[in-house]
């Protein structure tokens, strides 16, 4: 969850405030029971322009930012204010969530922390219970959920842990819900997967923000060739050795594109 929190609260948190003053909400219907979104292609030939990325074929480089965490005698994590900050975001009526069967997964994940549960599970389903889980701040599952070739060497799960505990301090699950809503809570309506054959896939979506402004301009009376498409985000995964999808660790780092091409 920390590696998207920190991209929306410091590189975004500004835009989504004043966005989150200007834009009415908009009412949702309800959503099917299985997850409809797509999952597209097979040869890496076939992916969208967008998708295709420079000649780099190393695995992306994590830096190691170590945080400042202190512990009381007791080996209890000092928090770094008296209480979580409440960012207070508006979703516009737009709710990150689980469908049914992906919340059964996910319990089950957090009762035996097993991944096979995900076998023959499509990316859509690993994302989101991913997302979920930095929501309810449940690292245990998040780190599972982690393609183990893609851990930094500075990471150990005693560390991750440690850090997640202490990030889930900073900010209160409220905001945490609230940033998931603004960032995810399209990621089946706007999402698509695409799947390079190679164990590695893309799903790529709109977020909330940018959707909603887009249909505004739209509804404005803009033509619709006169307006940028919304910038898609781009959530990366792989598969392990069994066949199931897991997280490369930071997986909306865009360095991941021209990796997962090569493979």
């Amino acid at each position: 969850m920390k590696k998207y929190i920190k991209f929306i609260a410091i590189s975004s948190l500004a835009i989504l405030l004043v966005a989150c003053n200007s834009t009415e909400n908009v009412e949702t219907t309800e959503q099917p029971t299985e997850n409809n979104s797509s999952i597209v292609g097979t040869n890496p030939a076939n992916a969208p322009a967008t998708m295709r990325p420079p000649d780099i074929t190393q695995m992306p480089i994590v830096p190691d930012s170590e945080w400042n965490i202190e512990l009381d005698e007791d080996g209890n994590i000092i928090p770094p204010w008296d209480e979580p900050i409440d960012l207070d975001l508006d979703n516009f009526g737009i709710e990150f969530f689980l469908h049914d069967y992906e919340i059964e997964l996910y319990e089950d994940l957090k009762a035996n922390l097993d991944i096979s549960v995900l076998a023959d599970r499509d990316p859509f389903t690993t994302a989101k219970i991913y997302i979920q889980a930095g929501i309810d701040s449940e690292w245990e599952v998040e780190w599972l959920l982690f393609h183990p070739d893609t851990i930094p060497a500075h990471m150990s799960r005693e560390r991750f842990g440690l850090e997640s505990q202490y990030e889930a301090l900073m900010y209160s699950r409220a905001s945490r819900q609230g940033m998931a809503d603004l960032m995810f809570g399209f990621i089946e309506e706007t999402g698509a997967a695409f799947d390079f054959g190679n164990g590695t896939a893309i799903i790529t979506f709109v977020s909330v923000i940018d959707e909603l402004d887009y249909q505004d301009a739209l509804e404005a009376g803009i033509p619709e060739d006169e307006l940028e498409a919304p910038e898609g985000i781009q959530f990366f995964l792989m598969q392990d050795e069994n066949g199931i999808w897991r997280i490369p660790f930071a997986p909306l780092n865009p360095e991941w594109l021209a990796y997962f091409w090569e493979r």
